[in-house]
């Protein structure tokens, strides 16, 4: 149908800015609909992070839930809009309360562990269904095209990640003391 107007959601998106909810360099562990061992397909994106990294706001928004489950572990969601929220999970420590107003980039909580070790589960929903976080953030190559790579996260947008060569910056995985 050529020239249908964009729908609520579609304007919604476009209202929002977005950006890797990390702040250090990372690994993209798992893809959101991955299979692999899993009983369903995973929900989200996972990131590798150590245990204290921080986790920031992917976008702009008011804290709706901080909470915790056998599952999740502490997790906080933030609501963007109408249509769209976002998900952290595995965190060691939350820094924001129900309520609290997030710009983009604000830090949110420091990551924590999972079932497969640290982690970050990240995850955008569209009216409270999950969907593929990489239609709206760019978090560089997908994880069957790269190995041994990781992506730092070098700007406050979706177009401002790149990879690079492993062992090739200072920046390093681990948590050091700063």
């Amino acid at each position: 149908s050529g020239g249908s107007s964009p729908g609520p959601a579609q304007k919604a998106w476009e209202n929002l800015k977005w950006r890797v909810p990390l702040t250090k360099a990372f690994r993209v562990t798992s893809e959101y609909g991955d299979t692999k061992d899993r009983p369903a397909p995973h929900k989200g994106i996972d990131l590798s992070a150590a245990i204290g990294d921080t986790v920031v706001a992917a976008a702009s928004g008011t804290v709706e839930t901080v909470s915790s489950d056998p599952r999740s572990g502490n997790f906080v969601i933030i609501r963007h809009n109408q249509e769209f929220s976002s998900l952290y999970c595995h965190l060691s420590k939350v820094l924001v309360s129900v309520g609290t107003t997030l710009k983009i980039g604000d830090t949110v909580a420091q990551s924590g562990t999972g079932g497969t070790g640290p982690h970050l589960h990240f995850e955008i929903r569209l009216r409270d269904n999950p969907v593929d976080p990489r239609a709206y953030i760019d978090f560089g190559k997908t994880l069957s095209s790269y190995k041994g790579r990781e992506i730092i996260p070098l700007g406050d947008y979706n177009t401002a990640t790149t990879l690079i060569p492993k062992g090739t910056t200072g920046i390093q995985m681990s948590e050091t003391a700063s």
